[in-house]
């Protein structure tokens, strides 16, 4: 559309379809090179990296503190939307590992990196050790509402018995392909 709007050589449409981290941090050299300023993107991307090492050195950090070492990572269930529910797609697995988690979910549950829809039955059978609500599209408060009338649904877990369930501005620190995934990362480390 916006290129049957503009003559020849008057606009340039550059198309970013991250699906990975490493994809997403990859697209801010590209945007700052189609504005003329390649080396504020690849001055971002450093920091982008830079700043999840911090995050995962605090991780490591606080496993070799603590009382209780943990055997294996903590199992994470992100959900981008409840009703119905879909789990973590795209670059959000990534974020997982960065931040010291994994998926609760299975590879042979999740064959895509795409956001999946999901049973709850599903939900339920994979018992995570923590729950993330950051729907889609929506900010900290209206994921908290939502979060608030999905508890008959979340009481079932494990983790809500453990008080292990999150609400978070999905939009902000998941959704967006940006440089705040990396704050993104920090919040799933602190909630597992």
């Amino acid at each position: 559309e916006v290129a049957c709007n503009f003559t020849s050589g008057q606009c340039k449409v550059i198309s970013l379809e991250p699906e990975s981290l490493e994809e997403v941090v990859d697209t801010f050299i590209t945007t700052a090179e189609a504005c003329g300023v390649k080396e504020r993107g690849e001055e971002l991307k450093s920091k982008f990296w830079t700043d999840v090492e911090k995050v995962k050195e605090a991780v490591a950090l606080s496993k070799n503190n603590s009382e209780k070492k943990m055997k294996k990572k903590p199992r994470i269930m992100f959900l981008e939307w409840l009703d119905p529910p879909f789990d973590a797609g795209h670059w959000i697995p990534d974020m997982f590992e960065l931040s010291g988690c994994t998926s609760s979910l299975s590879i042979s549950q999740k064959p895509t990196r795409k956001s999946v829809r999901i049973k709850w039955e599903q939900l339920y059978e994979c018992d995570p050790d923590v729950v993330l609500i950051g729907c889609c599209g929506f900010d900290l408060k209206r994921n908290i509402i939502d979060t608030i009338q999905a508890m008959d649904k979340l009481k079932e877990l494990r983790a809500f018995r453990e008080n292990r369930i999150y609400a978070a501005d999905g939009n902000l620190y998941f959704a967006r392909p940006g440089p705040a995934l990396r704050e993104g990362i920090a919040i799933l480390a602190r909630c597992a």
